[in-house]
């Protein structure tokens, strides 16, 4: 297991899922468990946090475990636990006006995100924190902006 610089980018790590987890890669609200997924705001990726946590840390008998060097043998990476679906729209509106032969101006208009669609970030997997087992834990793009621009060319 190892992950790089997580400030710029998310952490991959493994681990070896040994039971059904039921993960769909849906956001479900309002999804509290009674010893996992207790924290954060009530989304979560699993629709019963306590079904597929790994209580006791990752070990044998848990849903999801650490690889065992020699017994699991290449485990590559990835896995079948994908982030949740991500989809921005984006608009770009541009307006030239000519004022002379030679003189003309261009007005920008661009919009980031511009139905405002909220994406939640991938959910926390982490095997040693039952408490944020699958919580998404906030807002993963940016809300709507609006950037104006005008150039002169001449």
């Amino acid at each position: 297991m190892g992950e790089c610089n997580t400030a710029y980018t998310f952490a991959y790590e493994n681990g070896i899922i040994t039971k059904n987890i039921d993960y769909s890669g849906t956001r479900h609200t309002n999804t509290f468990g009674a010893v996992c997924g207790t924290a954060g705001r009530g989304m979560n990726a699993f629709s019963n946090p306590d079904a597929s946590c790994p209580v006791n840390g990752g070990i044998f008998g848990d849903p999801v475990r650490d690889p065992i060097l020699g017994l699991d043998g290449q485990i590559g990476g990835g896995g079948p636990v994908t982030g949740l679906p991500f989809w921005n729209l984006d608009l770009g509106v541009n307006k030239k006006i000519r004022i002379k032969e030679r003189l003309s101006s261009t007005l920008y208009f661009d919009w980031n995100n511009v139905l405002n669609h909220m994406i939640p970030t991938d959910p926390q997997l982490n095997i040693y924190d039952p408490a944020h087992w699958g919580v998404e834990s906030g807002q993963a793009n940016v809300s709507r902006e609006l950037q104006l621009g005008i150039s002169v060319d001449w």
